[in-house]
């Protein structure tokens, strides 16, 4: 077993022997982040950051959460902040953490940010059925919040250059455990649906009988490159199939179909020379759904126009 994995495995058994013992629930938001200033040990940081996830109710398998944490933009920037860079230890060797007074080593501190993406898949990103057979959506009330959603945005997206890229999201099958295949699932469930979002926010709205709020709308608009980018790293784009997409939409995706340089062999006998396609069609022979998507749109414009 490598020493990461030791230093994490003896810090999750002492971390739930810190719960077990009976960490005293902060009666409020403001109690519970004093808390964590003030802790000084790991343990004692995850147990807090368990006590969120809440405790079993009643016979039905119902949870009960602190009722301070339900819908508080404030806990839930703190956690991704905290979680932000949890898929590799490397995001950790600089020591930079929100939780300054903690004397962990960088492996510590990486398992911190992993509970926190944890507690944020339990609390937040979710997409469940309800008990009447439809959707529960735990995270549907940020779409109002100017500060949260654009938050949640810089956590799955980063500049690289002059594009956008994902990050904070596993490539498909890098997932080994059952408890990191289960949070992919629920991930890659919640920004499926939220990206969806940026073209079918009215419809959406009609089916959940929900209100649309023009200002909402608009801004589910404005930002469909950032979601055309998320759509890619979870294998997502080809639901834009059948849409209309507008310059900004179609401007992300020639972005993505000419991006990390689509190797072609030149002699496929030595496969020892390579080059970039120089336009969509020599894209799509390296299976680039984006250059399939924009190839399809070109030709419905063309149809539509006959």
């Amino acid at each position: 077993m490598k020493e990461n994995e030791i230093a994490t495995k003896s810090l999750a058994g002492v971390a739930l022997e810190n719960i077990n013992g009976g960490l005293t629930e902060p009666d409020s938001y403001a109690e519970w982040l004093q808390a964590m200033y003030d802790a000084r040990n790991p343990a004692t940081v995850c147990g807090l950051l368990h006590l969120i996830q809440g405790k079993p109710g009643h016979r039905d398998g119902s949870i009960i959460v602190p009722e301070w944490s339900c819908q508080n933009p404030e806990l839930i920037l703190f956690l991704l902040d905290i979680a932000d860079g949890y898929l590799s230890l490397k995001n950790f060797k600089q020591g930079n953490h929100r939780i300054a007074n903690l004397p962990s080593p960088s492996e510590c501190r990486w398992f911190i940010a992993k509970k926190a993406m944890s507690v944020l898949c339990t609390v937040f990103f979710y997409n469940r059925l309800d008990g009447s057979g439809g959707r529960d959506y735990g995270w549907l009330w940020m779409l109002g919040h100017d500060r949260l959603f654009p938050a949640v945005l810089r956590f799955f997206t980063r500049v690289d250059g002059e594009k956008d890229c994902a990050k904070n999201v596993r490539s498909d099958g890098s997932a080994h455990t059952t408890s990191e295949k289960i949070q992919d699932e629920v991930i890659r469930s919640f920004l499926s649906r939220l990206c969806s979002l940026g073209w079918t926010y009215d419809k959406f709205c009609r089916d959940n009988y929900l209100d649309k709020i023009s200002a909402t709308r608009d801004m589910m608009v404005s930002v469909r490159p950032i979601f055309i980018w998320i759509m890619a790293a979870i294998n997502d784009l080809s639901n834009l199939y059948g849409l209309d997409l507008d310059q900004g939409s179609r401007k992300a995706l020639r972005e993505l179909a000419y991006l990390d340089g689509v190797n072609l062999p030149i002699n496929y006998d030595t496969s020892d020379r390579y080059f970039n396609p120089e336009d969509l069609v020599e894209s799509v022979v390296k299976r680039s759904v984006a250059a399939q998507i924009l190839l399809t749109q070109a030709a419905k414009r063309r149809q539509a126009t006959v």
